[in-house]
């Protein structure tokens, strides 16, 4: 059956969970940061925050950086 409803424009409010699915151009901001964590060498924590308003994409792209260090064989426990 053919619907004559035009395609819905609203999208579900929910963060992405690979760089597969960035359709805003953050993957490279996420890869980045990615590189900064990967590269820290202190031998105290390493505290990252990401600030923002509300709905902004501050989870796809902790989600996006957590995909980039886990390809980087590395073992995270985001808080």
């Amino acid at each position: 059956m053919i619907s004559n409803r035009p395609p819905n424009p609203f999208s579900a409010d929910r963060p992405i969970r690979s760089k597969s699915e960035d359709l805003l151009g953050r993957s490279a901001f996420a890869e980045s940061l990615a590189a900064v964590v990967e590269g820290w060498t202190g031998n105290d924590s390493l505290v990252v925050a990401l600030y923002g308003p509300w709905g902004i994409g501050k989870t796809s792209i902790k989600n996006m950086v957590l995909e980039n260090l886990r390809r980087g064989g590395r073992a995270l426990r985001p808080s």
